[in-house]
């Protein structure tokens, strides 16, 4: 796990084909970078071309989710801000 946006930024830099994730979950406000900057990345590194990209954050912004979509992100969801919409995504255990 990278909690912060310039371990992600070195993690694109050092990443090689033979340890890629198949799957890359990553909230809009990291401290430190922003992060569409770091999806552009992602998104264009040649060890990561295989890798799927989620988008999970707060932001409510049709703004951000254009500009994630357009760099091409397999999907963007917006973080539940209450119980009931938590509930609603998977059930209650």
């Amino acid at each position: 796990m990278i909690a912060d946006g310039e371990p992600a930024l070195e993690y694109v830099e050092n990443c090689r084909e033979e340890s890629t994730p198949d799957l890359i979950v990553i909230d809009l406000n990291l401290p430190r970078q922003h992060c569409l900057d770091i999806l552009r990345r992602f998104r264009f590194a040649p060890a990561l071309v295989d890798s799927r990209i989620v988008v999970l954050t707060s932001s409510v912004s049709d703004g951000d989710r254009r500009r994630a979509e357009l760099i091409g992100v397999d999907r963007y969801i917006r973080k539940p801000m209450e119980v009931d919409e938590f509930e609603a995504i998977g059930g209650t255990p």
